[in-house]
């Protein structure tokens, strides 16, 4: 299907419908011009474009929220993490298990959200490098997500932080 200037506009203007037009939500150029505006549209896309990794991109680097609704092989790429994570650290709750075991990836995560260490991997909120690092940027709000074996080998660094 062809867009003329008026379909382009009338998608630009009145996008939000675009689930009631079958034709379009599968239609990439009118997704992407969609998308471009309001990332978080990619909801209604067809699941042939939820796995299209140029639409998806344009979708989560404006609102990373979207990783939710892209395929699960698109869930498991790195680079699609990575500018989902750099927008919304919380995008990591939808990651691939084995990116949220990713050094990496939680790390961007957490340094757009501090509390986005609640979605990585139980290996990396025991990993003391890690947490270290993470403590750091964000001193106590991580604490709820580290393991009690964890909690007390820091507690000398807690402490020095609570006499500041």
């Amino acid at each position: 299907m062809e867009l003329t200037e008026k379909i382009k506009q009338m998608i630009l203007e009145h996008g939000w419908k675009l689930q009631n037009y079958s034709e379009l939500h599968k239609n990439k150029e009118a997704v992407l011009i969609l998308i471009k505006e309001y990332g978080y549209r990619l909801e209604y896309a067809s699941d042939e474009l939820k796995n299209d990794k140029e639409v998806v991109l344009e979708a989560v680097k404006r609102d990373g929220y979207v990783l939710q609704y892209v395929s699960k092989e698109l869930r498991c790429d790195k680079e699609v993490v990575l500018v989902a994570v750099k927008q919304w650290g919380g995008a990591l709750q939808y990651a691939s298990d084995e990116l949220k075991n990713d050094k990496k990836v939680v790390m961007a995560a957490v340094k757009q959200n501090g509390l986005a260490l609640e979605f990585a991997s139980d290996e990396l909120k025991n990993n003391k490098e890690l947490v270290l690092e993470i403590f750091n940027l964000y001193e106590f709000a991580i604490l709820p997500f580290i393991s009690a074996e964890l909690k007390n080998e820091l507690s000398d660094l807690i402490i020095k932080h609570l006499k500041k």
